[in-house]
């Protein structure tokens, strides 16, 4: 896959996982692919990174050391596409938040495609997540009946 160029592939791009291989490995080939990208290994530290940038595109490991992956999500407002990784043998997973799983080892790439439609699907709009202030709680969405 040729590489993009820092305009061409907008938005930064968290990472968490634990597996420090794994993560290491995910940032550089995006980086080479012209993303920037952001680390994490634990929870605590990808909300730290939520509250100081604009992100993307959320690259999530299920399984974290500091809680279920997912329990980050339930701290973030609006968060954005989520990429759900495991290594855990899990092969198929189905979450509303979660945009698309894949199973570890992913070859990179399957990866970077995930990644780039990701990303183009959200370059119409401002990246969005941000953390949730303590105490905050969830707002209604619209009626469905109401459309």
């Amino acid at each position: 896959m040729a590489q993009r160029s820092g305009t061409e592939a907008s938005g930064a791009v968290l990472v968490v996982d634990n597996d420090e291989g794994f993560r290491r490995s995910v940032a550089s080939l995006l980086r080479h692919d012209g993303y920037r990208v952001s680390e994490a290994e634990d929870n605590e530290s990808a909300l730290q990174i939520l509250g100081e940038q604009d992100i993307a595109l959320l690259v999530l490991d299920l399984g974290l050391p500091s809680g279920e992956g997912l329990q980050l999500l339930d701290q973030i407002t609006d968060p954005p596409p989520v990429l759900l990784t495991s290594g855990s043998g899990v092969v198929q997973f189905e979450d509303p938040r979660v945009s698309v799983f894949l199973a570890k080892p992913c070859p990179p790439p399957q990866l970077l495609e995930v990644v780039a439609n990701l990303i183009s699907s959200t370059t119409s709009s401002t990246p969005r997540a941000r953390k949730k202030p303590p105490g905050a709680q969830e707002e209604p969405g619209p009626d469905p009946e109401t459309r």
